[in-house]
């Protein structure tokens, strides 16, 4: 009896541990958080999180959840874990609502890394993102008052200019959406999204040409 009971046992042992093994390929993939390392401030700049708030200095590191304040002096430049280097202006907040990358697929030669990057700025201000080579794995958020701005790479500034948001696209091409229509940027462009009331904004696309031309 004693020796069939081990047998059972050491079946149902072997059924637990040939379950684990294969249990990698059909649970979903579990975000990792990334974070955002300051690599460089000049001037002053604040953060707030759920303990506090307290002075950015260099080599810190934030994650997703917390806000990012410049002073009339500050700049800051962050390295986004998963992918992207961020630029922020003086007097600009920037939530970093989202920081992730989520790995899916087996084996190893067969993974794919999702890169999710959500930061909003609605407040006003001016940043800089570079996501580097379009990727359809990346995917880059930038909320604004007038709507978001949307990367899978590639490089621009999105920044509030009195009433009117700006974006311009220094390489590759972007999505401006605003009320579930969408606006594609691309490179060389600036494109300005005007109020009209209402909460509605005008959406204009010109050339970096015709925008410096105007303003001689």
């Amino acid at each position: 009896m004693d020796m069939k009971r081990n047998r059972l046992t050491l079946v149902w042992l072997v059924a637990i541990v040939v379950s684990c093994l294969l249990l990698p390929t059909v649970v979903m993939a579990i975000p990792r958080l990334g974070a955002a390392v300051i690599v460089r401030l000049d001037g002053e700049g604040t953060y707030t999180s759920p303990s506090g708030e307290g002075a950015i200095e260099e080599g810190m590191a934030f994650m997703q959840g917390q806000k990012l304040r410049t002073a009339e002096n500050g700049k800051i430049v962050s390295v986004l874990t998963p992918g992207a280097v961020l630029c922020v202006a003086p007097n600009t907040v920037v939530d970093l609502q989202q920081i992730e990358m989520k790995t899916e697929g087996l084996p190893d030669n067969q993974k794919r890394i999702d890169k999710d990057i959500v930061l909003d700025m609605s407040g006003g201000g001016a940043l800089r993102f570079d996501a580097g080579d379009v990727s359809p794995n990346m995917n880059i958020r930038v909320k604004t008052a007038a709507g978001e701005v949307i990367s899978s790479g590639g490089r621009a500034i999105v920044a509030r200019d009195e009433a009117e948001w700006k974006v311009i696209c220094e390489n590759a091409f972007v999505t401006f959406e605003q009320n579930g229509k969408q606006t594609t940027v691309h490179q060389g462009e600036v494109m300005t999204a005007s109020p009209i009331g209402g909460g509605k904004f005008n959406v204009k696309t010109e050339s970096i040409e015709v925008v410096a031309l105007g303003r001689i």
